[in-house]
């Protein structure tokens, strides 16, 4: 029997983030024996894991274009199509969101006969009405197209989903991986000329979302407790020169470190003792789970999805005001860090048995 033939579709290039971090995890591990998987993605550059992707022996289709340029732009619809037509797809697997309906229905007229939804958000990435409006639209027309609905969280599935059954897919991680180390703490404080100092962290890209300036806020009041305190900040994207002007203006670049786009993140993770995530928006983060899985003490906006705080060392605060997190986490900050691979395994968030889980999901669709 040949292998499932199925094609991730992702509305940007594969970088380094939770969304193609989870596309990764599943291409990576899935059983090559029954599910080969192959990638479209939108945008010029060439993405971080395209390198592996094609090594393993996966394929990406590339499209030059915003999703939204794509699908109003007849002639390269057209194009793509026909690239897709002849690799005879079993599955389509979006993780586009709202513009979901209309890849189903340009992969129906090429033959694909399986379509799977997967929601990774709780909220539209853009702020304009009438574009909001029309993603709306285009969201209550996937239940029409989809024959399974996949979501990363509650609220990302009723964002997507509303008044529609769903199942939920955990952000599953290698979670030896991310098991706590002295020894590579050690290593990598050195490497970042760090001592004893306490050191909080963010993963993430420089973006509106993720909330850098009420971050730099929070942590300028931080300092005026723990002076030597130091914020490690890991990730790239198009708000970085804004931050770097921020830490430069309050005077405290010497406890912030920039650390720009990784490739060791569950070690980076090692050398943090906190780690903060005040977004204004979010499903289940991928990072809260690669943070959790490293013992860290996590602090996260209220924003965010209550099914993220799978251990006992995580609280939620309102983004109303910096001074309330400085307050509340200079008072939280004695715990004690240990190992909590039990409690993610428990909660089901090893990606082995999420990719089982996506394996079977594949499997009876193809069946029916």
């Amino acid at each position: 029997m040949k292998p499932i033939k199925v094609l991730f579709a992702h509305g940007g290039t594969l970088e380094k983030a939770g969304t193609e971090a989870y596309m990764m995890s599943v291409f990576r591990n899935v059983d090559p024996n029954k599910v080969h998987i192959d990638f479209l993605v939108f945008g010029c550059k060439e993405g971080h894991y395209d390198k592996e992707v094609i090594t393993k022996g996966g394929k990406i289709f590339r499209i030059p274009l915003t999703p939204q340029e794509f699908f109003g732009n007849y002639p390269s619809r057209k194009t793509i199509l026909k690239m897709l037509e002849k690799e005879q797809y079993d599955i389509i697997h979006s993780h586009m969101n709202a513009l979901n309906p209309l890849l189903f229905r340009s992969a129906r007229k090429i033959g694909i006969p399986y379509m799977i939804s997967h929601s990774h958000g709780s909220r539209h990435f853009v702020d304009n009405v009438l574009l909001i409006k029309y993603k709306d639209q285009l969201m209550k027309k996937i239940p029409d197209y989809a024959d399974v609905l996949l979501a990363c969280s509650k609220e990302a599935g009723d964002f997507l989903y509303p008044d529609h059954d769903y199942t939920i897919m955990n952000n599953g991680i290698d979670l030896a991986q991310y098991e706590y180390n002295e020894v590579t703490r050690k290593r990598l404080r050195k490497e970042l000329k760090l001592d004893d100092q306490l050191v909080f962290g963010h993963i993430g890209r420089f973006n509106f979302q993720k909330n850098h300036k009420f971050l730099i806020e929070v942590f300028a009041e931080i300092l005026k407790t723990k002076p030597n305190a130091i914020l490690a900040l890991a990730g790239e994207g198009e708000l970085l020169d804004d931050v770097e002007n921020q830490v430069k203006n309050l005077g405290i670049e010497d406890h912030v470190k920039f650390l720009g786009l990784r490739d060791d993140i569950p070690d980076v993770l090692q050398v943090l003792d906190v780690f903060m995530l005040p977004s204004v928006f979010e499903g289940l983060p991928y990072v809260l789970v690669e943070a959790q899985a490293a013992g860290l003490l996590c602090f996260a906006s209220d924003t965010i999805d209550r099914q993220s705080a799978l251990t006992d060392n995580f609280h939620f605060l309102p983004i109303d005001n910096p001074h309330e997190w400085s307050d509340y986490i200079v008072g939280h900050l004695d715990y004690e860090r240990r190992s909590t691979r039990d409690q993610l395994i428990e909660k089901g968030f090893d990606e082995k048995v999420n990719v089982k889980k996506l394996e079977k999901i594949y499997v009876n669709l193809v069946k029916k």
